[in-house]
């Protein structure tokens, strides 16, 4: 369990360290902030699309990849 919790702790970490690095990489080299305005539609529209993917992908898993995701 606590192997576990050590490589979770590793891969976000490492994850969390170079999201950090990127911004401050991106600032160094001048990055401008983006004024550009998008409507909620397309927010709403993106995170439906994710929700129907993941629903598809675990309803598939078993037969993609012989183990259930969920037990």
């Amino acid at each position: 369990m606590l192997l576990l919790i050590l490589g979770m702790v590793i891969l976000f970490g490492g994850f969390g360290i170079f999201a950090l690095f990127d911004i401050w990489s991106s600032n160094r080299r001048g990055a401008k902030l983006s004024n550009k305005k998008f409507p909620i539609y397309r927010d709403i529209v993106l995170v439906g699309a994710g929700v129907i993917v993941y629903g598809i992908i675990l309803f598939l898993h078993p037969y993609l990849f012989g183990v259930s995701a969920v037990p």
